[in-house]
């Protein structure tokens, strides 16, 4: 089995772990989304082995939250794009993380967390049908993004390259 641990940018920074480090109780544990995403690849390994793609992820946040229900998020998430193999060229999946640049302080926004999107860009086929073929899939990420106080979109349209994205409160360690 071929080692998928080098698709990061930078060495895993977040620890998973309970609590928020602030000395607050917390209900949920953080959810290091770098180990999830690593193991929804580990779990298509043998798609990733055949169509050899190239993979890029910036850091990403830990989030408060369900951490099988954030797992089934990113499996459903890399299966989608997986069914859509590019033609002509090799697939790429580029993961961006960007935190929230918002000038108006947000008061829903749990102290010592911020309010990241992670932006999940490929060129995996869009064909016409491709919102309806997954409908199931996306309707079960927004559902999931809404039980764990996030957002999912998906952007059947975007010439961007940009299929989906997923709006969650979290922090970097």
């Amino acid at each position: 089995m071929s080692s998928i641990s080098g698709f990061f940018n930078q060495p895993q920074a977040v620890n998973a772990g309970s609590g928020n480090g602030t000395g607050e109780s917390s209900l949920l544990p953080l959810i290091n989304l770098n180990q999830v995403f690593q193991t929804s690849l580990e779990l298509y390994q043998e798609t990733i082995t055949k169509s050899s793609p190239i993979i890029r992820c910036d850091i990403l946040p830990s989030v408060q939250g369900d951490s099988v229900q954030m797992q089934q998020l990113f499996n459903l998430v890399i299966k989608m794009i997986l069914l859509n193999l590019p033609i002509v060229n090799n697939l790429f999946i580029y993961i961006k993380c960007d935190g929230a640049k918002d000038e108006v302080m947000d008061l829903s926004i749990p102290a010592g967390f911020n309010k990241y999107s992670i932006n999940v860009f490929s060129n995996a086929i869009h064909i016409l049908e491709w919102a309806d073929k997954f409908k199931q899939e996306i309707s079960e990420c927004k559902t999931i993004c809404t039980k764990n106080n996030g957002h999912f979109e998906e952007h059947t349209s975007s010439d961007s390259g940009c299929l989906f994205t997923i709006s969650l409160f979290g922090k970097m360690n």
